[in-house]
């Protein structure tokens, strides 16, 4: 799994929700929209008085506010934004506060390998990965590409155009020209359907009545029946399970 590329097409995926079938240009208009999409609200704050001296932006999603500093101009409260709905759309914590933007903001133009990944703290992985969603759902690489190749157009004029600013639109466009094109991942084949349980099996599949043991032979279908038992609880049960576990053994 390559964890940029899913955070990319999660980036683009949410773009294309917000805008619905109309492209937004205007980052501005992109950011309102997106808000709204996300229930959250903008607040501005003066530096050092909500949050400690540097802190510019901050994602308060329980009180459903993105909070920015108040003496950004308009193209960097974008990028901050934007990171914060990063968060907001790839991470659970409540508050995530930032407090630089760099013009390499966005990540380095090439985040890939196991190796890098687990360089990172958890924090500074999770504002990584707000970093590179940022990037992608503001300029998504297909669409620089072909401003870049087809249009002719120069990032001093993209940024002009999208209302950003010019480091951050060439840091993606190291990504669009030098990347291979980003496609989601091949879709899994569809799961050859086995022979159907029989009655004991079924019997065993949907008990209802606490827990069960089954005690049962060599290819008598033990694996198949659990398959089938959680395929039935997920059906059914009250509180969805996020990651059943189930275990198999073999008693010499």
């Amino acid at each position: 799994m390559d964890i940029w590329r899913d955070i990319r097409l999660q980036a683009r995926q949410r773009r294309s929700e917000v805008e619905n079938g109309t492209p937004i240009l205007r980052s501005s208009d992109l950011m309102a929209a997106a808000r709204k999409a996300a229930g959250l609200q903008l607040d501005r704050f003066e530096p050092g008085t909500v949050y400690s001296e540097g802190v510019i932006g901050a994602l308060e999603r329980d009180d459903g506010f993105v909070r920015i500093v108040s003496d950004l101009d308009p193209a960097r409260e974008t990028i901050v934004m934007a990171h914060e709905l990063g968060h907001f759309w790839l991470h659970d914590e409540s508050q995530f506060l930032i407090r630089r933007a760099e013009p390499s903001f966005g990540g380095q133009p090439f985040e890939m390998g196991a190796e890098r990944v687990v360089a990172y703290s958890p924090r500074e992985r999770r504002e990584v990965q707000a970093d590179v969603f940022a990037q992608e759902f503001l300029i998504p690489a297909d669409r620089l590409r072909d401003m870049l190749l087809r249009d002719r157009l120069r990032p001093s004029a993209i940024a002009t155009n999208l209302e950003l600013p010019v480091e951050f639109v060439t840091m993606q466009a190291l990504r669009a020209l030098l990347l291979p094109p980003l496609r989601p991942p091949p879709a899994k084949p569809a799961a050859v359907p086995g022979a159907p349980l029989d009655k004991a099996q079924q019997e065993a599949a949907r008990w209802s009545e606490g827990p069960l043991m089954v005690d049962a032979g060599p290819g008598t279908g033990k694996t198949k029946t659990l398959v089938a038992r959680i395929e039935y609880l997920l059906a059914r049960i009250i509180h969805p399970i996020d990651s059943p576990v189930a275990q198999t053994c073999v008693l010499a």
